[in-house]
């Protein structure tokens, strides 16, 4: 008890194997109540936004013990509580269990990145964007196109995500450029992902172009106050873009004053 209250690693091994035993021993063959009692506690702490990484990670631990937490945990809790405290790579995997869960006849898979690629196929379209994002966080790129390419339903966006998959960013600019047009003049709210998945892989295009003035202006764009709004961004999904934005600037202004005046301005 008192490495526990020194060391939360060990504190979190504790609990774990703590509520496995309680698990095991008081809850098996028990009424449905106190199981969901139990489940709704754990549900709770998740939302309570206490903690940190440790405390987090605990509770994303305690939830894998369970088969199935498709009936008790919310993905977005899951994947708002991975953004917070950076435990990205269990959240994942409770997530793709809650995609796996959800898909009809889902066969195991042994690999991670094999399971994330059969999860994409069956449950939820929005639950398969908050993965996505996920692995966007843990640089698992092939991951992320094969999930954005299921996401997709515009023939250019996964005709571009096909691209850029295979290197041809300027193929795959030219694409994601068309699709953002289709998709931004359809207006509907459940376009809204597949829209942001397009301006995001123009951005990177720009990028590995480097098409410093255009790249610039969008994410210049993106950041600027009663626009997008920074403030209503998540850190995790702005920071990228205002590292770009940084580097456009950098890279434009590197052989004269812009740089240097637009640093002195803010």
């Amino acid at each position: 008890q008192s490495l526990a209250r020194h060391d939360p690693v060990v504190a979190k091994n504790a609990l774990v194997h703590l509520y496995r035993a309680v698990r095991q021993q008081r809850l098996e063959g028990a009424g449905a109540d106190q199981l969901a009692r139990l489940h709704a506690g754990v549900a709770a702490l998740l939302t309570s936004r206490a903690g940190g990484t440790a405390f987090v990670g605990c509770l994303h631990e305690l939830a894998l013990t369970e088969d199935d937490t498709s009936g008790w945990l919310r993905p977005e809790d899951v994947s708002e509580s991975a953004e917070r405290t950076g435990t990205l790579h269990s959240a994942a995997r409770l997530i793709e269990r809650h995609i796996v869960a959800a898909a009809p006849a889902a066969r195991p898979q042994k690999r991670a990145r094999d399971l994330a690629s059969a999860a994409a196929s069956g449950g939820e379209r929005e639950v398969r964007v908050l993965l996505m994002e996920i692995y966007r966080q843990l640089a698992d790129e092939d991951v992320v196109r094969g999930l954005a390419a299921e996401v997709a339903g515009v023939t250019e966006l996964r005709d571009a995500l096909s691209a850029e998959a295979r290197g041809d960013s300027l193929e795959a600019l030219r694409l994601f450029q068309r699709a953002s047009g289709s998709l931004g003049e359809s207006g509907s709210a459940s376009v809204s992902e597949e829209l942001e998945l397009a301006q995001r892989g123009r951005r990177a295009c720009l990028l590995r172009l480097g098409r410093w003035g255009e790249l610039r202006a969008a994410t210049e764009a993106l950041v600027q106050p009663g626009g997008d709004g920074l403030g209503t961004w998540r850190e995790s999904a702005h920071e990228p873009w205002v590292r770009m934005l940084l580097v456009s600037r950098a890279k434009e202004g590197a052989a004269g004053q812009g740089w240097r005046s637009w640093v002195a301005e803010q």
